[in-house]
């Protein structure tokens, strides 16, 4: 909503996903191994405190300093120009050829193949910080914990294979049906939200055409104040590039798990198959794609980046209201939007199909079933 700044809010779409079944346990705030030791993210820190990752990651592989990272070839893939950076501030690597990156216990489990707990220890000892002692009272404990959670785990797969097999179908509607019109619900309490607004700050932006013509009505025009769904263009965020900056967030979550289930679009960097120089293009494709010109150059000059370390810079993020870590979690727990010929016609004709649940004029069920029969149509397009 627009408040005293008239800042607009629009979140990028949305919908609903289950939560991931597993947890990783070498994340978990405190790991007791079956030694008995136990670690807490205390013990962590200090160890972090103490170390420098350049300083440990750069014996093993060559970097060198650019602007306020460290950058060197990939550990983990062969390459010849360099897309692996170390940042010390943030206590970070980040392989832009491997998509791997971490902390410098997760370094070391991916290149040295060691567990979490040998990790720890071999960078308390490297950082002169005593292990904790063992306490055969907590080794039985995890001992215990690990034991129930492989019946749990047996028991979900169990339940899980279940649900996939023909005699699930019954249980595999119903699980689609309320999560489909549980979405339409919020869909249609969130157009009530618009309604019951005073004056002219009850108007939703529901009836443009496209996310263009949303956000252009949105900034230039004083009949709306809230697009419930759109997909980030982080220029209408910077001061005067229209009358009215509009200011992005998350998607609402009703449920416990967060923003996810959104449409990630968006286009990237692509290289001619029929170029002559493919050697060349890749390497400007990476110097682009960098994180150094991604937070500089590129968001200087208006572009959007897609890199990870961009979106969490506080100068990229400060000319554009925060637009990047106001909706990061949006963006990261997102799917890709499907490719086939015939989505965009779908999502045309879905975006109007979801108008009409937003203004009353069909009722959630009208447009969940109106909604799965355009998608199934849209792969026969």
């Amino acid at each position: 909503f627009r408040g005293a700044d008239r800042r607009p809010l629009s979140g990028p779409q949305s919908g609903e996903a289950a939560p991931p079944r597993r947890l990783r346990r070498d994340v978990w705030p405190g790991l007791t191994h079956m030694s008995g030791v136990r670690i807490d993210e205390r013990f962590l820190d200090e160890i972090k405190s103490r170390l420098r990752p350049s300083d440990v990651i750069g014996r093993t592989v060559k970097l060198r300093r650019q602007g306020r990272e460290f950058v060197g070839l990939s550990p983990f893939t062969k390459e010849r120009t360099p897309s692996f950076y170390v940042n010390d501030d943030k206590g970070q690597f980040f392989d832009f050829s491997s998509g791997k990156n971490g902390d410098l216990i997760t370094f070391l489990q991916e290149t040295e193949r060691l567990s979490f707990m040998e990790a720890v220890e071999r960078l308390a000892a490297e950082a002169g910080v005593p292990m904790p002692a063992p306490d055969p009272q907590a080794a039985q404990r995890e001992k215990e914990r690990q034991g129930l959670a492989d019946w749990l785990e047996t028991a979900a797969s169990w339940f899980e294979g279940e649900l996939r097999r023909p005699a699930g179908r019954e249980a595999r509607d119903y699980l689609a049906r309320r999560a489909g019109v549980k979405a339409a619900r919020e869909y249609h309490l969130l157009a009530q939200l618009g309604h019951d607004l005073p004056g002219a700050v009850r108007a939703v932006a529901v009836d443009a055409e496209d996310p263009i013509a949303a956000l252009d009505a949105l900034s230039t025009e004083d009949r709306f104040w809230m697009a419930p769904h759109s997909y980030l263009y982080a220029t209408y965020s910077r001061p005067g590039y229209r009358p009215h900056a509009i200011g992005f967030h998350d998607i609402p979550s009703p449920g416990a798990i967060g923003p996810v289930g959104s449409a990630l679009g968006g286009t990237g960097i692509a290289v001619s198959a029929r170029t002559q120089h493919p050697a060349l293009c890749t390497r400007f494709a990476l110097w682009l794609a960098s994180a150094p010109v991604q937070s500089g150059l590129y968001a200087e000059n208006n572009g959007q980046p897609g890199n990870a370390i961009a979106w969490g810079d506080a100068g990229v993020n400060a000319a554009v209201g925060r637009a990047y870590a106001q909706t990061r979690l949006t963006h990261e727990a997102a799917w890709l939007r499907p490719r086939h010929a015939g989505y965009m016609g779908f999502q045309e004709e879905g975006s109007a199909i979801l108008t009409d649940a937003l203004t009353g004029r069909i009722d959630p069920d009208a447009a969940l079933d109106a909604l799965d029969r355009r998608f199934n149509e849209s792969f026969a397009a």
